[in-house]
């Protein structure tokens, strides 16, 4: 569909990128259930300008809820349709622009293709990434299942499965192993779901480092441990799990640019812990992560165990200086701010917290030059445009935009500067 001949790279001159910002069109197929009555329209494609977006296009996806590039290739959008009726569905979106570099404007943008790849073996897909090393294959987390598929690429194509990894059945392994006979189960529909979230495995996120991939599940209450290196043809291979504290949910997870340390999101207990990273003697298996730290990410909140009422922590992101990570909490309705302690290897230290001006901030997503951070409030159909302070991590307010429904993922690319060729067909043009 396209051939970029150029490198990719942002304007130097401001913060001038595309945004993407994904938004849920069907509320009833869910595994969790927005408060909005307005449902989005799919992927919504937007300039964003020193603060400020102008909307490009709409990309008519079901239920876009996570969105990711390809490594090689940031004209090339991976889409994941969720739910829990149907397995996930792994769509793969291209577009083409013209950008004038001397107004900072984009002249035009289409999408030249929406095309449908993959079937999961799994509802309620919820994570996609691509192996940044070879770029060979890709892996694909289904939350409802407890379950991960490896996919082969070619280019960009997510063409063929390769393997599947089921956690109940991992685990009912594992546990005859330490002696643990406390039963398991699937739930059985989503009222299940939402007062039995820790009965049965669910998987989260997945997330490459080195030789290894790990997953949070936040049914079983860790991170998963893989050995991964395709050229020995060690592709997703159990090695170990880390457990976190009682009740913590671990959901996404992120990793330090410098320091051997990682940090990972708990949805259920409103915490983030801090893990050592041992990359060691990479032939050896051994559990590579280690709890060093847990803050809470509502300190100065009371705590509601109503499950209607009570916080879930959602994104967590980490600035690309390594000075400072963020965490979103839903039902609080803030982004709680941590300073990276650099001399105490990596361990948080609170900042403050700030208004997401919305409800349920699903998502968020830091620019690429680090100066601005936007947040998607799903139940308040709204994006907050935060500026952010480069020496204090702090946020502040600087613009709001409500022209968009169910607003859950936000993604933001470089633009190409350079000669584009692009296919005479054209998908979808505003």
């Amino acid at each position: 569909c396209l051939k970029n001949e150029a490198k990719a790279t942002g304007d130097r001159m401001s913060s001038s990128y595309l945004m993407f910002c994904g938004s849920y069109t069907d509320f009833d197929v869910l595994a969790h259930l927005p408060k909005t009555k307005k449902p989005g329209k799919g992927v919504y494609c937007y300039h964003f300008k020193d603060g400020e977006i102008k909307l490009l296009n709409v990309v008519p996806v079901e239920n876009p809820a996570v969105l990711s590039f390809h490594p090689d290739n940031a004209n090339t959008i991976y889409v994941l349709s969720e739910g829990i009726k149907e397995n996930g569905l792994i769509h793969k979106v291209k577009y083409s622009y013209e950008y004038n570099q001397s107004t900072r404007e984009v002249e035009q943008f289409d999408i030249v293709c929406n095309q449908a790849q993959q079937r999961t073996g799994g509802k309620s897909l919820c994570y996609f990434a691509v192996d940044p090393r070879t770029r060979d294959y890709g892996v694909a987390i289904n939350y409802w299942d407890g379950s991960a598929d490896v996919y082969k690429l070619q280019h960009d194509d997510v063409i063929a499965v390769c393997k599947r990894i089921d956690h109940m059945a991992l685990m009912q392994r594992v546990r005859r192993e330490y002696g643990d006979t406390k039963p398991r189960r699937q739930v059985v529909n989503r009222e299940d779901h939402w007062h039995h979230r820790q009965v049965g495995p669910h998987a989260h996120s997945v997330h490459f480092f080195k030789n290894w991939v790990f997953i949070p599940d936040l049914g079983e209450n860790c991170v998963f441990q893989y050995g991964w290196n395709p050229d020995k043809n060690v592709i997703l291979e159990y090695e170990a799990r880390t457990g976190l504290l009682d009740g913590a949910g671990p959901r996404h997870m992120v990793f330090h640019p410098t320091l051997k340390v990682a940090y990972v999101s708990n949805e259920l207990n409103s915490s983030i812990t801090v893990l050592a990273v041992d990359d060691s003697e990479p032939e050896t298996v051994k559990c590579r992560l280690k709890m060093v730290q847990t803050v809470n990410t509502d300190e100065d909140m009371k705590t509601d165990e109503d499950v209607w009422k009570k916080n879930y922590v959602a994104e967590i992101g980490l600035s690309r200086d390594g000075r400072f990570v963020y965490c979103s909490n839903r039902g609080y309705d803030t982004i709680a701010i941590f300073r990276v302690l650099l001399d105490q290897n990596g361990k948080l230290e609170p900042v403050s917290f700030v208004s997401t001006f919305g409800q349920t901030p699903r998502h968020f997503a830091i620019t690429p030059d680090d100066k601005y951070l936007i947040g998607a409030n799903q139940d308040s159909n709204n994006l907050a445009v935060f500026k952010r302070d480069l020496q204090t991590g702090t946020l502040q307010l600087v613009h709001q935009y409500g022209d968009i429904a169910a607003p859950n993922f936000v993604l933001f690319s470089p633009f190409v500067l350079g000669r584009q060729q692009t296919s005479s067909h054209i998908v979808s043009k505003l």
